[in-house]
């Protein structure tokens, strides 16, 4: 549970703050759909598939990475912002 006391000290910057959090839960929600379309192209490799089946998964996997790259900054950008 979060202390009076500590939120007081944070003053100004509690939008910073919720923003890092929303910023990290959201980055943690990529690396799960990142981690899911890498599991699904690995069951069509064993499975023996073939052609364009490969396609929707991979481009998961780049998009997912991009956005976790620019989620990555954002995070830096509000740490940078709350001194840290």
């Amino acid at each position: 549970m979060l202390d009076r006391q500590l939120i007081s000290l944070i003053g100004e910057d509690k939008k910073y703050v919720a923003l890092a959090v929303l910023i990290n839960v959201f980055s943690m929600l990529v690396n799960t759909l990142i981690t899911a379309a890498v599991c699904y192209i690995v069951y069509l490799v064993y499975s023996g598939e073939r052609g364009i089946s490969y396609l929707l998964p991979a481009l998961t996997v780049v998009l997912g990475a991009l956005l976790r790259y620019l989620l990555m900054r954002a995070s830096g950008e509000c740490a940078a912002r709350l001194g840290g």
